[in-house]
């Protein structure tokens, strides 16, 4: 297994086995490995905080580390203003325009971002087609999400549509499962889920 929560630059699609990807990808993988375990042995400050890095797939990407949970709590109030905001501009521009908003920020920092999308782009080229549907496959779903709960928000409100779709981990579990033959829940899990959809079906039912 790879430090620092390094992922290989080989891919596993179900019933398919492992998926070989660019060499020359791989072995620019194996380098900052390299880098990264040297820089750990000599023990200096500056350059263990530089090998503190996540490396996400064949181009090591740096990340900022933090416990998953607190980047979980982080996500959560962000999702918290994020609501309440969408809600106002839907009184006020139409679902497209706010659609457009949401995607201003990715647009502008795509350029800062080329090289790590120009080799995805090559990564994309270079796999199977059955592959290549599940990796675009979150273009389309998050398009969907995205109506779908801003047509909610706008129909009722901000609080409501959010309590009702914050029982998605439920459906992410089973599509995790379904897709990947994943399965990530326990018993604590399930107790919980269960739970979240009573209170999903209680709202709904209090508030046509």
């Amino acid at each position: 297994m790879a430090p620092f929560g390094a992922q290989p630059p080989f891919g596993y699609l179900w019933g398919t086995g492992p998926v070989c990807r660019d060499p020359a990808l791989y072995l620019a993988y194996v380098r900052r490995v390299h880098r990264a375990q040297y820089a750990l042995a000599r023990g200096k400050r500056a350059s263990v905080a530089t090998a503190r890095i996540v490396l996400t797939g064949p181009r090591a990407y740096p990340m900022i580390i933090i416990p998953w949970y607190l980047a979980a709590i982080a996500a959560a109030v962000v999702w918290g203003i994020h609501y309440p905001l969408v809600d106002n501009a839907l009184k006020k521009l139409s679902l497209p325009g706010v659609l457009l908003m949401t995607t201003l920020p990715v647009l502008i920092l795509a350029p800062f971002f080329s090289r790590a999308l120009s080799a995805d782009m090559h990564l994309l080229l270079s796999t199977s087609w059955a592959e290549r549907l599940l990796l675009l496959a979150p273009a389309i779903t998050s398009l969907a999400g995205s109506v779908l709960l801003f047509a909610a928000i706008g129909s009722k409100n901000a609080t409501l549509a959010s309590l009702i779709e914050v029982s998605y981990p439920a459906f992410v579990a089973l599509f995790a499962w379904l897709l990947f033959r994943e399965m990530h829940l326990n018993t604590s899990a399930l107790i919980g889920g269960a739970l979240v959809m009573s209170g999903v079906v209680l709202i709904a039912t209090s508030h046509p």
